[in-house]
């Protein structure tokens, strides 16, 4: 509660100083949350191929997991992520379907199959 009234107080001396500033920061958090929302409505169930082989996740949790083991180059976390099943590769060129987009990551379904996967939006293009 006390980090709220905070950021408030922030907000309305920010607002006295430079209201510039304060349009400025309204226009970024509307392209965030516009950008957050994801690719458009028509995007969603459009065929997509994967651009370069990567890694991706059978849930948000163990996208999360793999993700910081990518930033790590932990090797050994992707290879026991993998072997568990809760993260597989997939080869450039593979046709998916797009189920949901957000900031960082998209959920697929490998045409085929309605297995979900969460994988990084820079690996997949639409086709």
């Amino acid at each position: 509660m006390y980090i709220c009234k905070l950021c408030i107080n922030l907000i309305l001396v920010i607002m006295q100083k430079n209201k510039n500033i304060v349009i400025t920061i309204i226009v970024l958090i509307i392209l965030i949350i516009s950008y957050c929302n994801g690719k458009d409505s028509s995007s969603v169930n459009s065929l997509y191929t994967i651009n370069t082989t990567t890694y991706v996740a059978t849930s948000k949790d163990n996208f999360e997991i793999m993700s910081k083991a990518l930033m790590r180059n932990d090797t050994r976390l992707l290879n026991d992520l993998m072997s568990n099943g809760y993260v597989f590769l997939r080869y450039a060129g593979e046709e998916v379907y797009l189920v949901k987009a957000s900031f960082t990551y998209s959920i697929i379904n490998i045409k085929g199959s309605s297995e979900k996967f969460w994988v990084i939006n820079e690996y997949i293009t639409k086709k």
